[in-house]
């Protein structure tokens, strides 16, 4: 299996929104970074870009 087909498969648009919109409608529990649900949609159209780059290449570290 192509490991880069399978990242951009992830991080399709298409696929993302999908996530993001189960975790609102689940109301999701805050994670590790102890981000509640309410401030993901903010922090994700100021960060967003930059974390599927850093997915992308392999050089995404959560606690930055």
């Amino acid at each position: 299996m192509d490991t880069n087909s399978l990242m951009e498969q992830i991080l399709a648009k298409d696929n993302l929104n999908k996530a993001y919109l189960q975790v609102i409608r689940n109301k999701g529990a805050e994670g590790v970074d102890g981000m509640e649900y309410t401030e993901l949609g903010e922090y994700l159209l100021k960060n967003g870009e930059t974390i599927k780059e850093q997915l992308r290449t392999r050089k995404y570290n959560r606690n930055q």
